[in-house]
């Protein structure tokens, strides 16, 4: 384990003169031994420094696998860059308990077209898409772009489907379709506050942190 922890150097050193990052490493090579099948880490890298931070997660990620970990962290990057499913709390409830791609997932659509925007508009209205929810399609280039905001992430899937046979159907080639991506930050933020999924302000279609 010691090994396996990146402690294999360090067997010889008392605890007390390790860093905060080795001693994190101790903590968790403990909580190892025995291989147990659950392994609970609270906020496993409070406090270190950035290359610690990185050695740790690294550490952690190499893990995975053999045994089920769990942690808890505000640091959501850290949530996103090592976790398979998330779950959120709030006031005691659980609000969410999803995979992480299905918490990155947003409620829109971007879509690019090989066309001018009045045949861009031929083709969200043959797809139902309409009315405030829609910006676009303006000129982008030598084509047209727009962006459809949905109720929820089903949605989203859905109307990306009709645009990409709708867009068949005019002849106006999609050379973008793709549903946005946002941040674990947004994603809690709104499971927390209590306000709709919908996103209001968007990028490229890439949530900012």
């Amino acid at each position: 384990m010691a090994e396996q922890t990146g402690l294999g150097e360090m067997l010889e050193r008392p605890i007390a003169h390790l860093s905060r990052g080795y001693r994190q490493r101790v903590g968790i090579a403990d909580a190892l031994l025995g291989a147990p099948p659950l392994v609970v880490l609270d906020e496993p890298t409070v406090g270190l420094d950035p290359n610690q931070v990185l050695e740790i997660r690294a550490m952690l990620k190499s893990l995975g696998g053999g045994q089920t970990l769990i942690f808890s962290s505000h640091i959501l990057a850290e949530v996103e860059a090592l976790c398979d499913r998330v779950v959120v709390l709030a006031q005691g409830r659980c609000v969410a308990d999803e995979s992480v791609a299905e918490a990155l997932r947003a409620s829109e659509v971007l879509v690019r077209w090989d066309g001018p925007p009045g045949r861009a508009a031929e083709v969200l209205a043959l797809a139902g898409a309409g009315g405030p929810q829609v910006e676009g399609p303006v000129a982008d280039g030598a084509g047209s772009r727009a962006r459809v905001r949905c109720a929820d992430a089903g949605e989203a899937e859905a109307l990306a489907a009709a645009l990409g046979r709708a867009s068949l159907q005019v002849g106006v080639p999609p050379v973008q379709l793709e549903i946005g991506r946002r941040s674990l930050e947004e994603r809690f933020y709104r499971l927390t506050s209590g306000e709709s999924d919908g996103l209001k302000d968007m990028s490229e279609g890439r949530g900012e942190a």
